[in-house]
């Protein structure tokens, strides 16, 4: 047995359990893959396995240590290391996220782009083919990717898979991260489309009747993204964010009647300063500014006498006191 150091890029599911994909760290420099395997027929982890002694699970960019016990390579799955019992796992550290886009590859395809699956777009390796392989593990880069959900028609259950490009071909891969994929599989049927420079680690599977099918073993963000989910479902019978000529500060609320209610804004307001209630013989155009009560100031005031007082409604009086009349109402 000998205890290594590692630096983790995924925890994923696979069959029976849990797999860990890292790669061979000295604290300086970044080696070769390594997937970790338990003991036993499918090699596969639980979930308290891939714990350390903290009782934290694995992340990726976590760096570790684990006893390693021997490499049990069984092409194309070449980077396997069987994980002995004991001692548990131990965090040391995380690895830098601003230095991870430089372990990215750019392979000109991934494994072998010749066939698919039903389900899949270029997510599938023939056993011949995979069998020539010498790597089962990838760290690509992508700009921005898709996460599709659909249901299955006979159990009801949800399946996630991932869209992306890679020097322009189309892919559509499972995804078996399981943070994510549980968290995605809760949100509606769509297309939920994130715009963010992000390292994603690709698994080939092992063989089954389809051959290797390629997943995604994990997604970890480089950067700032963008979320949202791509609907065609136009509503006729809706209020836009224009109704009745809005400004921005107030959504409209209930069903706008054609006096009683303001053009969303600051309601009782009048241009610049000069603050009045529309509905009290003020005309008042949506130029409204907060109106001040104690002179308590740094900047000079407007010492103007009115021969009529201004209204002491306030723009917290006006707004929030109101709120729960204007805001999120059902029609």
């Amino acid at each position: 047995m000998e205890i290594k150091q590692f630096l983790c890029l995924a925890r994923y599911e696979a069959a029976g359990g849990f797999r860990v994909a890292a790669k061979h760290f000295d604290g300086e420099i970044v080696g070769s893959w390594a997937r970790l395997h338990a003991a036993g027929k499918d090699g596969a982890f639980s979930l308290n396995d891939v714990r350390y002694r903290n009782k934290s699970p694995a992340r990726p960019l976590d760096v570790f240590v684990a006893p390693i016990e021997a490499a049990v390579p069984k092409p194309p799955q070449t980077e396997n290391l069987l994980v002995a019992g004991l001692p548990r796992w131990r965090k040391v550290g995380t690895y830098p996220r601003e230095l991870l886009g430089d372990l990215c590859e750019s392979p000109l395809d991934l494994w072998s782009d010749e066939t698919s699956t039903k389900a899949g777009s270029y997510d599938r390796v023939l056993a011949p083919e995979a069998m020539e392989l010498d790597s089962s593990l990838m760290l690509i880069e992508l700009d921005r990717y898709i996460v599709d959900v659909t249901r299955r028609p006979v159990s009801d259950e949800h399946v996630v898979r991932v869209r992306f490009s890679h020097l322009e071909r189309d892919y559509r891969l499972s995804l078996c991260e399981d943070v994510m994929r549980r968290r995605y599989a809760r949100y509606s049927v769509g297309e939920y489309e994130i715009e963010r420079p992000t390292a994603a680690c690709l698994t080939l599977g092992p063989p089954g009747k389809q051959g290797r099918i390629k997943r995604i073993a994990a997604l970890i963000p480089l950067g700032v993204y963008v979320t949202f989910a791509v609907d065609f479902q136009f509503q006729v019978l809706r209020y836009g964010i224009d109704d009745r000529n809005t400004d921005t500060v107030q959504a409209a609320g209930y069903l706008v009647a054609v006096l009683a209610e303001l053009r969303p804004g600051v309601q009782l307001g009048q241009h610049d300063l000069r603050s009045g209630n529309a509905l009290r013989g003020m005309d008042a155009d949506r130029d409204a500014a907060a109106i001040v009560l104690h002179g308590n100031r740094v900047v000079g005031m407007d010492d103007h006498l009115d021969v009529v007082a201004k209204t002491r409604h306030g723009l917290v009086h006006a707004i929030v006191n109101d709120l729960v009349h204007k805001v999120m109402q059902p029609l």
